[in-house]
């Protein structure tokens, strides 16, 4: 496993070089401890660095903070310098009027952004896997997202590394076991009152039994919608620079565009995040005035 993730890190230069610093971003479970050990091997053969960050949502009472004394633990056993933050996650996701998990993310992000400054880590490592992936497609897919929504998680974003994203989470239980290295669980992975683990709990077991490689089937699609996508953005960003003036486009070079140009053009020059129909509404306009 670990040749597997060091190839698929290499792919797409997510490591870097001798003497620099990766931040892993660990929560005590499973997926995230074993992105711990692999970083630790790594590094002896490519020379960086490893640190740890831990946020503690605050969610679970005392579970969450028995899963950063857990992770503490860890870091102090394998030799890692250790950064822990927090916040009350429920009370900021009331105070500004979201979701717990968008807001659980935000802060979390924000943290781990604050924390490579701090220690000076070049990337920040998540323990994303390929399981992860699929639940990802599967829940853009059931809200009518486009290519990019269906392109999964990517493996680089900014200073974002995710290099675990080409393992399941059996290979990574199973590398845990050979080692002999525990973690923690999470309680609420058990309940189905989210999204994520009712997608996880019964609708890709059902879909492993048509394709035992879901989860490799997925990660494939999804990197050619990826790199497809990528593209025709490129593309359209190209269009743009000739054409745009003013932060305006006019409307018969706009419509003499192939579809999949002049959609991602609209959303270009939006400054919202539009969705299909808005993009077809905006089109549709440009025919009328044409």
């Amino acid at each position: 496993m670990l040749e597997k993730i060091a190839r698929f890190a290499d792919l797409h230069n997510m490591l870097p070089g001798p003497g620099d610093t990766v931040l892993a971003a660990v929560s005590g479970g499973a997926d995230s401890v074993c992105l711990l050990r692999v970083l630790l091997s790594l590094s002896q053969s490519r020379g960086f660095q490893v640190a740890c960050a831990h946020f503690n949502h605050r969610l679970r009472g005392e579970e969450s903070d028995r899963d950063e004394a857990f992770v503490r633990d860890l870091c102090r056993t394998l030799g890692v310098p250790f950064h822990a933050g927090g916040a009350d996650v429920k009370a900021e996701a009331a105070k500004r009027k979201r979701g717990i998990e968008e807001t659980a993310r935000r802060l979390r992000y924000a943290f781990l952004q604050e924390t490579a400054q701090t220690c000076g880590a070049a990337v920040i490592a998540t323990a994303h896997t390929a399981d992860d992936n699929t639940e990802t497609v599967l829940m853009n897919l059931a809200r009518g997202a486009g290519p990019r929504g269906l392109s999964g998680i990517p493996p680089v974003r900014g200073n974002v590394i995710r290099p675990m994203l080409c393992v399941t989470r059996r290979e990574v239980l199973s590398f845990l076991e050979s080692c002999g290295q525990d973690f923690v669980e999470d309680s609420s992975n058990a309940q189905d009152a989210y999204t994520r683990n009712r997608l996880r709990h019964t609708v890709i077991p059902l879909l492993q039994e048509m394709n035992p490689r879901l989860h490799e089937a997925v990660l494939s699609a999804a990197r050619l919608l990826r790199q497809d996508d990528e593209y025709l953005t490129v593309a359209a960003l190209r269009f743009l620079e000739e054409q745009a003036k003013d932060g305006a486009v006019p409307c018969d070079q706009l419509l003499s565009l192939p579809l999949p140009l002049s959609s991602r053009a609209v959303r270009l020059l939006s400054d919202a995040a539009l969705t299909a129909e808005q993009t077809e509404a905006v089109l549709e306009l440009c025919r009328a005035k044409d």
